[in-house]
């Protein structure tokens, strides 16, 4: 749990900071000059905060992981929960980002990644099957994640315009790994991390990867259901064109052709565990967060039961992206 963060602006130079270690282009060294930046705290009242996003007039958005929304003026130096969204929370399930529309301006949309309640048991999942239980107990813990989008009214969320974009299932009652950060490109494609929702430390792990297929266990501990999974949204950065209604289309240039057998065309980049941050190069639209050309991966094509394992996928030399780091 994340608690005592502040909430804090950069003035001085337009609320951007660079790290010590970054170059600076030529004739911009003074953004690596620290004396230029003066910290100056909006708040301590944050919840477990998760994400924020800067509205046109400088008020700041941001995201507590109990699902409240809090708005805080920079001007007048109050913050104030202005919605909630009813979430599920387990571990690191609850609510997650926050995004604004790149035609924000107009159309008014503010994206959120979260995790809607549901019928899902209180309390966390077994490892193992109950003595006396079938395989179809597990059912009860299965979910979902949502990226939804609701309209701005100026001081608030109009949660009644609410549009569902997509769903990433999950399985819930356990660690770890939801990420949901959204960012989009020079063309308004919308870019989504997923995490792979599969422990890190599980039984039979041993600091290997979380593979565990064996009988009686939580099928939640297996991560080649998703990260390695053609056919499966988890571990994957998605690419989509969202439509006014709320639909999607798919952009050329996805990993996977529509309906190609045992795949999900929305995935762009798939084999992560926790992708929590991503930002996409409006320049060039190819570089997407820490990814970087220097090494290449070949393009994975499914297996017969539409899983390939992520070692599997960081070889050969087809795939433009490398994958994400850091």
């Amino acid at each position: 749990m994340i608690t005592g963060v502040l909430l804090v602006a950069l003035p001085a130079l337009g609320g951007v900071a660079v790290a010590p270690a970054a170059q600076a282009h030529p004739g911009h060294e003074h953004a690596l000059d620290w004396s230029n930046y003066e910290k100056v705290t909006l708040t301590k009242d944050t919840g477990e905060p998760i994400d924020l996003a800067v509205l046109p007039d400088s008020r700041v958005l941001h995201t507590a992981r109990n699902g409240d929304v809090r708005l805080t003026d920079p001007g007048t130096g109050v913050t104030k929960v202005v919605n909630h969204i009813d979430v599920y929370q387990n571990s690191e399930m609850g609510l997650q980002t926050v995004t604004l529309d790149p035609d924000f301006a107009t159309n008014k949309w503010v994206y959120l990644y979260y995790s809607p309640p549901l019928n899902t048991p209180a309390g966390s999942a077994p490892q193992t099957l109950p003595a006396g239980q079938t395989d179809a107990y597990w059912k009860q813990w299965e979910g979902y994640d949502t990226l939804t989008h609701f309209k701005w009214t100026g001081d608030k969320l109009d949660l009644s315009t609410a549009q569902e974009i997509i769903r990433v299932d999950a399985n819930r009652g356990q660690c770890c790994h939801v990420a949901g950060d959204v960012d989009f490109d020079s063309k308004g494609n919308l870019y989504l991390a997923t995490g792979g929702n599969t422990p890190a430390s599980g039984p039979n792990v041993n600091g290997y990867t979380p593979i565990n297929d064996a009988a009686g266990f939580n099928p939640g501990l297996d991560e080649r259901r998703g990260a390695g999974n053609t056919n499966d949204l988890r571990g994957k950065i998605l690419r989509i064109d969202v439509q006014e209604d709320g639909s999607y289309e798919i952009p050329e240039g996805n990993l996977f052709e529509p309906g190609t057998d045992k795949t999900r065309p929305e995935i762009f980049v798939m084999g992560l565990r926790n992708p929590f941050r991503l930002a996409v190069d409006q320049k060039t639209d190819r570089d997407v967060g820490r990814l970087r050309p220097r090494r290449r991966y070949r393009r994975p094509e499914p297996r017969a039961d539409g899983v390939r394992r992520v070692a599997d996928d960081h070889q050969g030399a087809e795939q433009r992206l490398a994958v994400l780091h850091g």
